[in-house]
């Protein structure tokens, strides 16, 4: 198992919460203690996640967990900028990490599935061929 501080989905998703960070600073007082909260809080979940999920053998909870935070993400970003608190400059650049981070975690999770499978099958072989024995 890898550190998950060398991971590069890690390493993509922390540079992507220290934007959130930045980009939030810049929200109007009533954006930045709502909806800026809940994007920085999303973020640091995400990293929470992937930590969880590089310490797990089963992975597949995590992952889901983080692919579903990661939706909701995108949903705040794609609300502040409607609401006109972040630009369509910051806009591109934050949809081109998560665009990044996103295929990372897809094929991670497509990993641990196949890697889940392919363990819940060595155990039913084992667990039949000793029962034969």
């Amino acid at each position: 198992m890898a550190r998950s501080d060398t991971l590069p989905i890690f390493l993509s998703t922390y540079r992507l919460l220290v934007e959130i960070y930045k980009v939030t600073a810049t929200f109007p007082r009533e954006a930045k203690f709502s909806l800026g909260q809940d994007m920085k809080h999303d973020a640091m979940d995400l990293l929470r996640y992937i930590f969880k999920a590089n310490h797990h053998t089963d992975k597949r909870t995590d992952l889901e967990n983080f692919l579903g935070c990661f939706e909701m993400l995108q949903l705040q970003i794609r609300l502040a900028r409607e609401l006109n608190v972040l630009s369509v400059r910051r806009l591109a650049h934050l949809a081109l990490m998560m665009d990044d981070i996103s295929k990372q975690a897809r094929a991670w999770k497509k990993y641990a599935f196949k890697k889940a499978v392919q363990l819940e099958q060595e155990a039913l072989k084992n667990g039949q061929g000793g029962e034969e024995s």
